[in-house]
């Protein structure tokens, strides 16, 4: 295809080539819908470089399960394989870095979890090599939660190429000599390079309503020989052998000249293929059922000799071949889970239990405890979860009491990722009940440890020392070590709950390193964290925050990576960071992982958004309310307090008094938690009441000595709460700093309730103003405000800005609501106009 409209995409490339051949290597991201030209544009780029560079190139399949790292047979196929991940995955970077290289990974939104992974890592260590990495995507076909969000949140924007459709003077290029109204043509295809050279390519005589229709316009003249041909390609994958589709067809190929003829087909040395995926998906859909069946069983006799488990399970779904269903998929998941490929082992897994009936209730019950296995490193809570209890009662129906214990003890894990936490406290207990009946062994050692870890979720410091040592007790005894690791963090997190410093939890981060696995470490830093951040420890919860992920980002783990930015979100909010603490809370939220993690992320940017009166605050509350409904009410104390402050915010007090209901501090095992609760109760009319004990500004505030609890804030970095305590005092003075404190954060509401106070005193020449980090702009737009109108001016919907921006739709609407209202427009086109008129309003800050 000719390249129309690609000059500056091309430069583009060249620039990064160029810097890598200075030494500094690194992986750019080419993303665009299907279609767009994407190979296209890669190759006529990797064409420029021939003798100046070395060129691999390997793509993603989209036709089955993918074999993990499946793309590094293409790239590198001399490479050994047989060593572990990471080990794999260093000797990729090395034989990469050996000489100056444009390496491709095509398709990576179909590329399976191995090779996203080793996409990261190659992504994180470029730097230093002269290789330059290219790695294409349909960004039509990532949702939030695709795996490949986590690789586009590890580039950043400058090394990302968004491929755009072509504009209608370059469909006209692409149309000269032919007799289509170009108009209509690009209005039916939206410039998309694909659709246009289809239609084109079907003799222009009409405009189809889809390439669906183009591509089978042509495969319809075909006659039985070559369609028989082009089907068994479909079925078999974009480009293949024709010793393969010889076998399918089961005759000579006579009709292959006719459909390369045709361009339904392109020949590439002994293998034939599609133009494009679309292509092949249309032709594949087109077939008859029975008949794809049919081809689908030959292609799995065919390949039975090629050990791809994978490719041979996808076949066999196809064709309905249960007993082979069950073994290529069971090995395909074996293989991928030891690769370290758990979302597609998972996937096999779930292929497996499609093709389930009438198998042995012992075997069933072992393939949905291996799918709960996988789904949970994945995230994929639910799905682990409904697979766990499943198990758990097909083991109960066998009388297999140790399963049974094990499975209770397994799914307790997940009921508390998928936050049903009273659940999962039940779940654990019953645990233990059922393994203490049976002769102590690891499982039992395994359930006290995961005791011992609620007993900290549930703020007992005492029940988590208890059954810490219990489980460390057992595990020695039983010489099973590397249980005790767990233990340990929880033990170590309980000391410092009874106020006896983090030295217990660095002991155990200490074990961890030595004795445990990177999970462990991971999860030692993140309780580091917790109890520095719950005690305002700032140097500590500074210094544990920039090791701890650093360390999950440099083995990719995720999980503790988001928590861990959860809880910076959470510090950055309460020192008054409030930018830092959006964006991390933003990308928590973001990101595909389990409910409990969405929680505290959905907590922090709407109490966020509340504080500083944006709109969209009920939304997010409102989900939290929704997702944490399973919980004790003593849990979801923290969401009720944020919802009656907003409510409050909002200026309506009676609201905000109902939404504390009947909680009382007396009895909360957090006494910061408690100390809030006090305060807000007497804020909100709440007569004076038994508190227990609270930190020492809450008992300042409720003893009415309201300057000095407002300094101790200060000393403890909380500006927000020191402003709030001053806003409680008759006196002019600590009024006015608190005004002045809440306009520097940008506290609109709370520093509006305060100008109330004082004019009702008849205080005069109040600030007004935005925080600082909005004065700045003209109409008081954020960063990223500013940046979302001007996509807005450009015409982009809130679907292309989400995808501009990699953020989501959701969030796009928020802002575009906070954008009318401060440019005090009534809709998008009013927006754009001011922003066409006023190139002031779209400036970067």
């Amino acid at each position: 295809m000719e390249l129309i409209e690609r000059g500056g995409y091309l430069a583009a490339l060249g620039e990064h080539l160029g810097s890598a051949t200075a030494g500094h290597g690194r992986l750019v991201l080419v993303g665009g819908e299907a279609g767009v030209g994407k190979t296209s544009l890669v190759r006529a780029f990797v064409e420029t470089q021939t003798g100046k560079a070395r060129v691999l190139w390997a793509a993603c399949d989209g036709l089955f399960t993918p074999e993990p790292l499946a793309p590094l047979d293409e790239l590198l196929p001399d490479l050994e394989r047989t060593a572990g991940r990471r080990d794999v995955f260093a000797a990729v970077l090395e034989a990469l870095g050996a000489r100056t290289t444009v390496a491709v990974f095509e398709d990576v939104h179909w590329a399976d979890e191995a090779t996203l992974d080793l996409l990261r890592y190659l992504g994180r260590r470029l730097d230093g090599t002269t290789t330059l990495l290219i790695a294409t995507y349909r960004d039509d076909e990532i949702g939030p939660q695709h795996p490949l969000r986590l690789v586009l949140g590890d580039v950043e924007s400058a090394r990302r190429i968004a491929l755009s459709p072509l504009t209608e003077r370059g469909v006209g290029e692409l149309a000269e000599g032919s007799s289509v109204d170009v108009h209509e043509l690009y209005r039916q295809t939206g410039g998309n390079p694909f659709f246009v050279t289809e239609v084109l390519a079907a003799g222009g005589s009409g405009v189809p309503s889809s390439v669906r229709d183009a591509v089978l316009a042509r495969a319809t003249r075909l006659d039985f020989r070559a369609r028989a041909i082009l089907d068994s390609a479909a079925v078999v994958g974009l480009e293949t052998d024709l010793a393969l589709v010889q076998a399918i067809v089961d005759e000579p190929l006579d009709g292959l000249e006719e459909c390369l003829a045709a361009g339904v087909l392109q020949s590439f040395e002994g293998r034939v293929g599609f133009r494009h995926e679309l292509a092949r998906r249309a032709i594949e859909e087109a077939i008859d059922p029975v008949r794809g069946a049919e081809y689908h069983a030959r292609a799995l006799v065919a390949l039975s000799d090629t050990g791809d488990s994978a490719r041979l399970a996808h076949h066999a779904e196809a064709a309905g071949d249960a007993s082979a269903v069950l073994e290529h998929a069971r090995a395909a998941a074996e293989r991928a889970a030891e690769r370290g490929a758990h979302r597609e082992a998972a996937e096999q897994y779930a292929r497996c239990l499609r093709f389930s009936e009438g198998l042995p209730p012992r075997e069933l019950a072992d393939l949905l405890e291996r799918r709960s296995q996988e789904c949970s490193v994945t995230l994929q809570v639910e799905e682990g979860l409904s697979a766990g209890l499943a198990a758990l009662e097909l083991y109960r129906e066998l009388g297999d009491r140790l399963k049974e214990g094990a499975l209770l003890s397994w799914s307790s894990r997940l009921l508390y990722w998928a936050a049903r936490l009273e659940e999962a406290e039940d779940a654990a207990h019953e645990a233990v009940q059922v393994l203490e009946e049976l002769p102590p062994g690891r499982e039992l050692a395994l359930a006290y440890a995961h005791m011992a870890g609620q007993r900290v979720i549930s703020l007992d410091a005492e029940g988590a020392i208890v059954w810490g040592r219990r489980a460390i007790e057992l595990a020695e005894r039983l010489g099973e070590d590397d249980i005790v690791v767990g233990p340990s963090i929880a033990i170590g997190a309980a000391e410092s709950m009874r106020g006896n410093g983090s030295g217990h939890l660095e002991q155990a981060l200490a074990l961890a390193k030595a004795r445990g696995t990177d999970e462990e470490i991971a999860r030692a830093y993140s309780a580091l964290v917790f109890h520095g951040v719950r005690n305002k420890h700032w140097p500590d919860v500074d210094r544990w925050l920039e090791e701890g992920l650093a360390y999950s980002a440099e083995r990719d783990l995720d999980d503790h990576r988001i928590y861990l930015l959860a809880w910076r979100a959470d510090a950055a909010l309460e020192r008054g960071r409030w930018d830092q603490a959006a964006a991390d809370a933003q990308t928590a939220l973001d990101h595909p992982h389990a409910v409990l993690h969405r929680l505290w992320a959905l907590l922090e940017l709407g109490y966020l958004r509340a504080l500083r009166g944006d709109p969209g605050v009920w939304e997010l509350l409102d989900e939290m309310s929704e997702l944490a409904r399973h919980n004790p009410p003593q849990r979801n104390v923290p969401l009720q307090l944020v919802r009656a402050e907003a409510a409050y915010l909002e200026g309506d007090p009676e609201v905000a008094w109902r939404e504390l209901g009947t909680l009382h501090p007396v009895g909360l095992t957090d006494r910061w938690i408690a100390g809030t609760l006090a305060v807000w109760r007497r804020r909100l009319g709440g007569a004076p009441e038994e508190t227990g004990p609270v930190p020492r500004p809450y008992e300042l505030e409720l003893g009415g000595d309201y300057a000095e609890a407002a300094a101790l804030w200060e000393k403890l970095e909380s500006p927000y709460k020191a402003a709030t305590v001053l806003a409680l005092s008759d006196d002019e003075d600590d009024l006015r700093r608190s005004h002045e404190a809440l306009l520097a954060l940008g506290a609109r509401p709370a520093a509006a309730i305060v100008a109330r106070k004082l004019r009702e005193r008849g205080a005069r020449g109040l600030t007004r103003g935005p925080r600082p980090g909005t004065r700045e702009h003209p109409a008081g737009l954020t960063g990223r405000e500013a940046e979302v109108l001007e996509l807005v001016a450009e015409g982009l919907t809130n679907a292309e800005i989400a995808a501009r921006l990699f953020i989501t739709e959701k969030t796009v609407g928020h802002h575009v609501s906070s954008i009318l209202r401060k440019l005090g427009v009534g809709s998008r086109y009013e927006a754009a106009k001011l922003a066409a008129e006023d190139r002031e309003l779209v400036r970067p800050r």
